[in-house]
């Protein structure tokens, strides 16, 4: 999962917390990311003293761009390749803007190589013809970026390295090399840096696209230190890469107005789900940052509006229990913003200068990026996206409303909805699925007879050898006779019989949240 910190105005403490939210997870365990996105004032490395020195000496962001600049234009066919692969395929899959029947005719090229675009338009024409190729070329390409710029683990610094166990790191992608020696380079080449021509020209967005990628499968959990204000930068690792925006803003006006600008900007970009493809929604916290302990009326004030500006962006659980963004707040301390001190590791080694307050509201932030990005209940990197789809299988039009609010807007899954168990079988035929929601109170297409005509859709899994998991509902109770039934043909992790009346909504959201991403 991709969270990025960013801010409308700088000095707000952002990139204090992305290091103290970094220390906090691999506390906990978590293997994590940090990127440095902040191109014109770097310095996230500076909260890791030790590695300070070292990180400005590696390559970064800026010299793997340069790099990937560089292999373009040598169009060395040794170094890149233009093509196809299985993650291009579930993509253009999900996006539903290409036919089943062109995407299967062009399969031939998965995992293909070519040495520009143009081999690879070429190729397509052969397959689809020069009409289909005009009208679907452009989104193909958009997924068919350079299969292999090399390891990026080679542009990043070790905070804390793999451990014994292999359980744990935290890893730092830094702006770039920057010492004494190269630092002029450096400057030059953030001057020279056109992002429009980046995108038109040297197919920035794809570039990205296979970035994220990359990233992901590096560490589950990524934290990007955004560039503050409205700058291409910004936009790149908010709108393109991230999961999660945690925007942070100071106690004054001008925060205030340009936050909520941003955060509506967000919303809008968020609806258009073309450019997001294959993502899950992209969600928004919102801090309040930089808080003194005086001047109570002041600050009273600046609490109003906050709340008035950003509070029905809350998760739905905090605003059942009555909890605010406002819960978030950061509180300034002088010491820490002089010496640049992170609170949860001075904890860690218990010196003098711990300050349990900051301590609390990160640890805070950590719950509310959670509740935000993933099911209740589940930490975000124990909940990797998947492209797999959910089969709904449900003949009442209420609870199908239910569910598809819960697979789709909730948990970010693609669904499909089945109200019979012909129907259901004919889909499962043809189609593969990462979870199936079953209704037990079937009704049967041939018949009309509403009774337990699950066991049919169980029977089909059971003669094809599949094992998919299955969410078990019903409106009723269920007889020990039928419990049996069902225990004999199902193979999952968790089985739910439970009436469902009243409280069917916050039943199912409970559960299918909890179960929307079940693992074999």
């Amino acid at each position: 999962m991709i969270f990025t910190f960013y801010s409308y105005k700088g000095g707000v403490g952002r990139s204090m917390a992305v290091a103290n939210i970094a220390e906090l997870l691999y506390e906990k365990g978590v293997s994590v990311l940090i990127i440095d996105w902040d191109l014109d004032s770097p310095g996230l490395e500076n909260y890791f003293p030790h590695i300070s020195e070292e990180a400005r000496q590696n390559p970064g962001l800026l010299n793997m761009i340069m790099h990937y600049r560089h292999i373009l234009s040598t169009k060395n066919p040794q170094e890149i390749g233009f093509g196809l692969d299985g993650r291009s395929f579930v993509i253009l899959e999900r996006e539903k803007r290409i036919s089943k029947d062109i995407l299967d005719k062009i399969r031939v090229l998965k995992d293909q190589k070519h040495e520009t675009r143009e081999e690879l338009i070429n190729a397509l024409e052969k397959i689809i013809g020069k009409e289909q190729t005009n009208q679907y070329g452009r989104l193909i390409l958009k997924h068919a970026l350079g299969l292999q710029f090399g390891d990026l683990r080679d542009f990043m610094t070790d905070v804390y390295p793999t451990d014994e166990k292999g359980s744990r790191f935290l890893k730092l992608l830094s702006t770039g090399k920057r010492d004494e020696q190269y630092f002029k380079k450096y400057t030059e080449w953030v001057k020279s840096l056109d992002w429009k021509d980046f995108y038109d020209k040297w197919m920035g967005e794809q570039y990205f696209e296979w970035f994220r990628r990359e990233i992901e499968d590096i560490a589950p959990i990524i934290l990007i230190d955004s560039r503050s204000g409205v700058n291409e930068m910004s936009g790149i690792c908010t709108k393109q890469l991230a999961d999660v925006v945690i925007v942070f803003t100071s106690p004054n006006l001008q925060s205030i107005e340009g936050t909520k600008k941003i955060v509506e900007e967000l919303l809008e970009f968020a609806k258009i789900e073309k450019l997001r493809p294959d993502r899950s929604k992209l969600n928004i916290v919102v801090v309040p940052a930089r808080l003194e302990s005086t001047e109570l009326i002041a600050r009273n004030n600046f609490e109003k509006k906050f709340k008035d500006n950003f509070d029905d962006l809350l998760p739905k659980n905090w605003r059942k229990e009555g909890r605010s963004f406002w819960d978030l707040r950061i509180p300034y301390i002088p010491l820490y913003a002089f010496e640049e001190l992170v609170a949860v590791r001075e904890k860690r080694e218990k010196t003098d200068r711990t300050s349990q307050d900051l301590v609390e509201s990160y640890e805070k932030i950590w719950e509310v990026m959670v509740a935000k990005a993933s099911p209740p209940g589940e930490e975000p990197w124990r909940w990797r996206r998947e492209s797999g789809r959910v089969l709904i299988v449900e003949d009442i039009p209420q609870w199908q409303d239910v569910l598809k609010d819960i697979v789709v807007s909730r948990a970010g899954k693609d669904c499909e909805l089945a109200t019979t168990r012909e129907s259901a079988i004919s889909l499962l035929k043809d189609n593969e699925y990462k979870l199936i929601i079953l209704n037990l109170d079937l009704s049967s297409e041939t018949t009309g007879i509403t009774g337990y005509e699950g066991i049919d859709i169980l029977d089909h899994l059971k003669a094809t050898g599949r094992e998919i998991p299955i969410l078990l509902i019903t409106s009723g109770a269920i007889p020990i006779s039928t419990r049996n039934i069902y225990n004999k043909y199902l193979n999952v992790k968790d089985l739910f019989f439970k009436g469902m009346g009243k409280n069917l909504a916050k039943d199912l959201t409970d559960k299918i949240h909890r179960h929307a991403d079940i693992q074999e």
